[in-house]
């Protein structure tokens, strides 16, 4: 979310300790009494209470966001519920992010709903594990679809996942999920940049290539993407080599041409 102008001055003064939360509520007592036009006033309301809820939630005041939020106007208050519901994604709280589900509303902004629930399940699973995350995807507020966020390298390494895949893990996801968390995990493994071919490199290919291009164009564009991202793991000319003639669309092709050398979002080439 975009903090600049006095909503970004006053949650730095809060956080320096310069205002205090009382100083917070008489700014926007005081903005609610200016003569701008109303749509403006409404804003800079808005805005400056989104920050008091970040204030408080960046010391723990849980209980004192929830108040702020529902000071909100009903047209903005799900944004200030959607701060305290990211707060509790990112602790894996979800008794707690559900209990004000209701809140969120839904149906704004869904792309923003979606990266809450994938939040809350990174989340959970680097808390309290990844059974208890593909608990909370059995949710019907969150679903299936969410599971691989359960297996992602901010959760567990690749070695681990090798063996959860063909363990207690077997079976969670479709052999398309559980590549990408696999190639994301060898990625992970490889930055700043691969030295030499990750470990895992091999049977990645391996597996990829069985995929089969032609049963779909969505099957062919989610084989092409796990190939452009495992490239961040290789290290060598000829798997370099291995890996091109795998792609199918030529501008991922071209854009393997070279072995990477730089972080995955610099887009650095030798």
């Amino acid at each position: 979310m975009a903090r600049s102008g006095l909503p970004r001055v006053l949650l730095d003064l809060l956080l320096h300790r310069v205002l205090t939360p009382a100083d917070g509520d008489r700014l926007v007592e005081a903005a609610e009494r200016t003569d701008l036009p109303t749509m403006d006033r409404g804003l800079v309301v808005r805005d400056l209470l989104l920050r008091l809820v970040e204030v408080n939630l960046m010391t723990g005041g849980v209980a004192a966001a929830e108040q702020v939020a529902a000071r909100m106007s009903p047209e903005w208050e799900y944004l200030g519920w959607r701060e305290i519901a990211s707060y509790h994604a990112a602790n894996g709280d979800a008794d707690a992010f559900f209990r004000n589900w209701r809140r969120y509303d839904a149906r704004q902004d869904r792309a923003e709903v979606q990266r809450l629930k994938t939040r809350l399940v990174q989340g959970v699973a680097i808390r309290g594990g990844w059974r208890a995350a593909v608990a909370v995807c059995g949710d019907k507020r969150i679903g299936d679809g969410f599971l691989l966020h359960a297996f992602e390298p901010s959760a567990h390494g690749y070695d681990d996942l090798v063996t959860l895949f063909s363990g207690d893990a077997a079976g969670v996801l479709t052999e398309v999920d559980e590549l990408h968390c696999l190639v994301a995990a060898a990625v992970a493994d490889s930055r700043p940049r691969p030295l030499a071919d990750h470990r895992g490199v091999d049977d990645l290919l391996t597996r990829i290539g069985a995929l089969d291009p032609n049963e779909s164009r969505q099957a062919m564009r989610a084989r092409d993407h796990l190939l452009g991202t495992l490239y961040f793991a290789i290290g060598s000319e000829d798997t370099l080599a291995r890996l091109r003639r795998q792609i199918r669309t030529p501008r991922l092709r071209s854009e393997a041409r070279r072995l990477f050398i730089g972080q995955p979002d610099s887009g650095a080439r030798v």
